[in-house]
C-alpha cells in the first residue's frame, strides 16, 4: 500500500508541475514504462538465443518423465 501511495503522489506532483517530469519522451511521444521491460526481455532473449556461448548445464533427468508420458499416451 505504501508503494501505491508513493507512486500516486509522484504522478500527481508531476501532473501539477510541482516535480520535474521524469517520463521518457521520444520527440512528442510518451514511452510507457511497460515498454522498458518488453525491450529488456526481447534483448536478453535474443542475446541468449543467438550467443555462441555454452548452453547452461541441465540435470540429466529433466525431460525423462515428460517424454515417457507423451509416448505412453500416444500409443493408446
Amino acid at each position: 500500500m505504501l508503494t501505491f501511495i508513493a507512486a500516486r503522489l509522484v504522478s500527481i506532483l508531476i501532473v501539477l508541475h510541482r516535480m520535474p517530469n521524469i517520463y521518457l519522451h521520444v520527440r512528442d511521444t510518451h514511452v510507457h514504462h511497460l515498454n522498458y521491460g518488453i525491450f529488456l526481455l526481447a534483448g536478453v532473449g535474443a542475446y541468449l538465443l543467438f550467443s555462441s556461448g555454452p548452453a547452461a548445464p541441465r540435470p540429466p533427468w529433466l525431460g525423462i518423465d515428460s517424454g515417457r508420458r507423451s509416448t505412453s499416451s500416444a500409443c493408446g
